[in-house]
This record gives C-alpha cells, structure tokens and sequence, in this order.
C-alpha cells in the first residue's frame, strides 16, 4: 500500500511531466479521450492552472482519505469535497517548492505543513435556512424543536434583518410581493438597483405563503458541510414532528428539497372497444385539519421538543463526544430519520423494513430480544401483556415485526407484489410510542446522577426507574 510520500511524489510526477505545450504528453492530454469535458486540471493561482492526470487527483484523493481516517474531528467538520479543494490548490500553490525538494519524506512534511494551515481555515458561525412543508391553513406562531427554529415568512424576514444588523435594501420590494404590511418605500432607484431588484426576486421565490421557514445555527463546519448538517437536522426536527401528527397526514411534512408525492397525478386507462377513461389525483403537502389543530399540537408538545432538540443538538456539534449522552441521542436521531423515510414511502413493503430498523437501532442492534425488553421497559409492560385489540401480546407484536423486516430485508420473503397496508400500519404503531417514549426516558436520563452514555446502562435505568411519561 502507497504511502502518502510516494501518492505525493506520483501526483507530481505526473503533473509535471504536462508542463511542456510541445510534449506528447500535453498533446494528448489536450486532444486525447478522457472521463470529462474538461481535461484534469489544478489551481495555480490568479486564475490560471497547471494541466495534470486523472492519476495524479487520485493520489491527491486518497492523501486526504488517509488523513480523515486519521483525523475524525477533521472528517466531520470539512466536508471531502472542500477538502479536495484545499488540498488541490495548495498543491497547485506549492508546486515550485515541491519540485525542489528531492527526498520524499521531507517533501510529504511540506505539503502536509501546508495543508494542515489550509485545513484550518473554517468560516465563522452561520445560520441555514431551509422552506418546509408543516401545518397549511392554520394560524399558529413560531416554534422549535431544539436548535431548529420554525417561522413563517414576516417572522423570517425580522430575524434575517436581526442577524444582519440593519434593514435589507431588498425587504420592502419583498414584502410587497408577498402582500406583507410595510411602510418603508419599494421602489429601487440609483447604481444598486439592479442588484437590489435580483435579490428580491431571489428571496421572493424562496419560500411560498404556506411555508414555515426553518432557521439553523451551525458553527464550526465548512459551508456545505454546514448546509447538509442543517437540512439533517431540520429533517430529523421534522420527524419528530410526524410522531405527533396522526394517520396518513404524517407523509405531508417535509423540507422544500425532499423528494416527495407528485402535487398532481393524471391517469389514463382503455378497454377494448371503448375510449380512453381518465383520471385524476392531487397530493398536497402539508397538514390541514380544524382550525387550532397546529398550535394544539404546538402547545402540546413543549417537553416533547426539547427532548427531540437534545438529541439533535448531537448533529450540530463539531466534537459529540463533548455532548451529552451522544451515542444515545444518535441512537434516536438515526432510529427517528429510518421512521421519516418509511413514513413518506409510498410502497409499504419498503416502509415496513424501515420501521424495523427504527426497533433495532433503538435498541443497538440486539435484535428480537433486545427489542422486546426495551419495549418492555418504555411500554412498562410485560412480555405477555396485551396491546392491542386483537388480543396480540407485547411478546408477538415485537416477533411479527421483526420477521417481516428481517425476511423482506434479507430476501426470503419476495414481498415487491404482495399487500401489507395492515401491516405497515401495525408496525409504524409500535415504532411511532418507542420512539416518543426513547426520547422523553432519555431527557430525564441526562439529568439522572452520572449517566453512563451506553443502551445497556440506560434500559437498566429505565427498568429500575419507571419515569413518568405522557
């Protein structure tokens, strides 16, 4: 296996041996076949480039692979593209320097120096923000489920002026066109004007009157480390939100980037001798109902959301191990993401596996039995005990939705054909209080005395404690 002195040594190599517009090389890495419309380049600095090989951004890949392996703080707050970016430019920036050093080691010792000052640079504190679809039709105010806040679009527009420190130029033309009360002039005039009128129709399209808007702090991470972490948490904030909703409504909540229903189906179908029959169907999002429904279930759920904010606080921190309870918190955000996933499906043999995956990952993967006594501890019932109306025990209700996850997982049952809208529902009503209650447990865990962060000390406590839940 390469070394990172001899990837370095290959990648300049290989680069340097294109520098000359008369070689054979060059001509070929010019003219000849290759994987992308753009021959392999590195930055040079002041907008030029130095032509190099797919070969040599390879061994530049796999020095920053090796370094993440080694490095897990670094692995998780720079993303492996910005990384790459880094590294290629300060390759491409090091390059006389490079080519004077003869011994590899010293040369490795270098680049190395340089990257780490590269890898170091990380942004200041930013907030994400991210449309999503909750509650339509409905009037309630602004919420949270722990670090992600919710608002609509004038609650949006304060905060966003907050952080900036004065008015937007652009605000007054948006609230306009969003038909929000203001008093302050919209038009735009003088050498900004343009600009001014892109950024309002930019904010304009960001987000639609229905929307709730999700607000994000993320400090301590790249740019689009830092935007893929606020979608996973808003996501996560999101799902603890479908625990709350009932029946199928819970498919309706998203992120504006999540792939979901079509808005509009149109159907055709024929019969020989007979025209065409059509038909139609419409699949909004967000959650209606009667009117009060969102701020009820709002209100409702105060210690419920910041049990769920605890826990994906985790996902936002640059160091977990530094958190509270990490390992256990991640158990649940991860278990509740599996849940959103089964959730908006819309094929039930698929979202039947996922709700056993949601039981097995609560209970660290100690399958069948591990489920049924952590159900035993959250549900403060007995295996035998019933739990539903058909007379199912605790015992056979964990049983049949481990088997139909383990055999439509592993492909002893060949389910893509067969019915399981019964069973889904089954499932998701014994994932959906394992999930609520893991939660609640565990926020009153972190304040017990000296929790220990493992699934066997916490179903211990649980077991000895019974804490009182909704």
């Amino acid at each position: 296996m390469a070394t990172n002195s001899q990837r370095l040594r290959t990648a300049l190599e290989e680069t340097l041996q294109l520098q000359s517009p008369e070689s054979d090389e060059y001509k070929q890495w010019l003219h000849g076949p290759r994987s992308s419309p753009i021959p392999p380049s590195v930055p040079a600095g002041g907008g030029s480039f130095y032509p190099t090989t797919d070969r040599a951004l390879a061994c530049i890949t796999e020095i920053i692979d090796s370094l993440r392996d080694n490095d897990v703080v670094l692995a998780r707050t720079l993303s492996r593209d910005e990384m790459f970016k880094r590294a290629t430019g300060t390759f491409g920036a090091m390059l006389s320097s490079l080519i004077r050093e003869a011994d590899d080691n010293d040369r490795w010792k270098q680049y190395r120096g340089a990257l780490t000052s590269a890898f170091a640079g990380l942004p200041t504190s930013q907030t994400v923000y991210i449309p999503t679809w909750l509650f339509i039709r409905q009037e309630y105010g602004a919420f949270s489920v722990g670090p992600v806040e919710f608002m609509d679009r004038s609650g949006w527009l304060d905060k966003v002026e907050s952080l900036r420190g004065c008015r937007p130029a652009w605000r007054s033309g948006v609230e306009e066109k969003w038909g929000l009360n203001s008093s302050a002039d919209s038009s735009v005039e003088g050498d900004d004007g343009a600009q001014i009128k892109f950024a309002m129709s930019t904010v304009t399209r960001f987000a639609t009157v229905e929307q709730q808007i999700a607000c994000v702090a993320v400090a301590g991470f790249d740019d689009r480390e830092a935007g893929r972490r606020a979608l996973l948490a808003t996501r996560i904030a999101i799902d603890a939100i479908r625990l709350l909703i009932p029946g199928h409504n819970k498919k309706r909540v998203s992120t504006s980037s999540d792939h979901g229903p079509p808005l509009g189906i149109e159907r055709l179908r024929q019969t020989a001798g007979h025209d065409l029959v059509a038909g139609s169907e419409a699949d909004l999002p967000g959650v209606g109902g009667t009117p009060g429904l969102a701020q009820e279930v709002i209100d409702t759920s105060a210690e419920f959301r910041l049990a769920a904010g605890n826990c994906i606080k985790i996902i936002l921190s640059p160091t977990p191990a530094q958190e509270s309870l990490p390992e256990l918190s991640q158990r649940w955000g991860n278990a509740i993401h599996w849940y959103g996933r089964a959730c908006v499906s819309d094929v039930d043999f698929v979202a039947l596996p996922m709700f056993g995956f949601v039981l097995d990952i609560l209970c660290g993967g100690k399958e069948e039995a591990g489920i049924r006594d952590l159900a035993c501890a959250l549900f403060e019932k007995r295996p035998e005990d019933i739990v539903g109306a058909n007379g199912m025990t605790l015992k056979a209700a964990v049983r049949k939705v481990y088997e139909w996850r383990s055999k439509i997982a592993h492909g002893s049952m060949l389910a893509i054909d067969l019915s399981f809208e019964s069973e889904r529902v089954f499932a998701e009503s014994i994932a959906n209080p394992m999930l609520f209650q893991y939660a609640m447990n565990l926020e009153q865990y972190r304040s017990s005395a000296s929790p220990l962060d493992t699934g066997d000390k916490f179903l211990k406590w649980i077991q000895q404690n019974r804490p009182s839940t909704p």
